[in-house]
């Protein structure tokens, strides 16, 4: 197994959202993927049209994981776990 190059920082807006998930194994497979797969390979996830540039987007069921990674300073800043109807309100 890959070791993670990329630090994950959540905004505040997400830690809500992600807490607020009452399925434990829902939140164990989501904390998996952002340190396993979006952590080792920034880019694994689709990668959004305007007004979400440079933000990809991981699905998880029918939630979907928002972030946006800097290559630059190796950090994924997760923006926003929710349903997919409303993710990209």
């Amino acid at each position: 197994m890959r070791e993670r190059i990329y630090t994950i920082e959540w905004s505040s807006q997400a830690e809500k959202q992600f807490n607020k998930i009452d399925d434990k194994k829902l939140k164990e497979k989501i904390l998996e993927i952002i340190e396993h797969e979006i952590a080792q390979n920034p880019l694994s996830g689709k990668p959004l049209m305007e007004p979400f540039k440079d933000v990809r987007s991981y699905r998880v069921g029918r939630l979907r994981i928002l972030y946006k990674p800097y290559a630059d300073r190796l950090i994924i800043v997760v923006l926003r776990v929710e349903h997919r109807k409303d993710v990209y309100r």
